[in-house]
């Protein structure tokens, strides 16, 4: 369908976020190449612009996601994907000011978007509101039970910015009690558990993928 319909953009958005999600770096290449085809063609996709930001984050290229994200709001203002992704590099980088501004943007827009919910909770987790983090946890876990990437995103953001790779490590385990049936919730341990030099064990979480 690619082929025989490239100017289709929903089904080069949907192609390229597959390659997108995988994390690894061949298919963030091959991501990257259909999001520039879409941009190449409507540099008002903001999807694409996302997608971008999101292949530039998994190469920490937080200058190049910073600006694809806010490229993506000045095209559609209301855009909370952007804000939110925009939000946790805010945190990571240590800025809760902004990343509390975006937060209440993404709140008018959508109060119950599920993935600027959980990078609320992982702020929260962060700066030490334990009862505020498992607030939104009980909610978020409440609405779909199978909701793992609240853990994914929480151990992301403290790996990044407190470097507690042992507290990442447990944090990235609890998306494969969430969800066993996500392939991808067993491959984040195996990288966290590198991180703090458990290489046996991550070789086991992502050779068994």
């Amino acid at each position: 369908r690619i082929d025989s319909a490239p100017d289709d953009v929903d089904a080069l958005l949907a192609y390229a976020e597959v390659f997108q999600a995988k994390r690894g770096a061949d298919t963030q290449a091959v991501a990257g190449k259909y999001y520039r085809q879409l941009l190449n063609q409507n540099p008002e996709v903001v999807e694409a612009r996302l997608g971008q930001a999101r292949i530039a984050t998994m190469f920490w290229e937080q200058p190049k996601a910073v600006e694809q994200c806010e490229r993506a709001l000045a095209t559609n203002p209301n855009f909370v994907p952007a804000m939110t992704l925009l939000a946790q590099i805010r945190i990571g980088d240590g800025d809760y000011d902004k990343a509390d501004e975006l937060w209440a943007r993404a709140q008018k827009v959508n109060p119950r978007d599920k993935e600027a919910r959980a990078t609320r909770a992982a702020k929260l987790w962060i700066v030490g509101d334990k009862a505020g983090f498992e607030k939104l946890e009980k909610e978020l876990l409440a609405e779909d039970p199978t909701f793992g990437v609240l853990y994914t995103i929480t151990a992301d953001l403290v790996g990044e910015r407190q470097r507690r790779f042992d507290v990442e490590a447990e944090l990235s385990k609890r998306p494969i009690a969430t969800d066993p049936t996500d392939a991808q919730a067993y491959v984040t341990p195996g990288v966290t558990l590198m991180n703090v030099g458990r290489e046996y064990k991550a070789n086991g979480h992502i050779s068994d993928r």
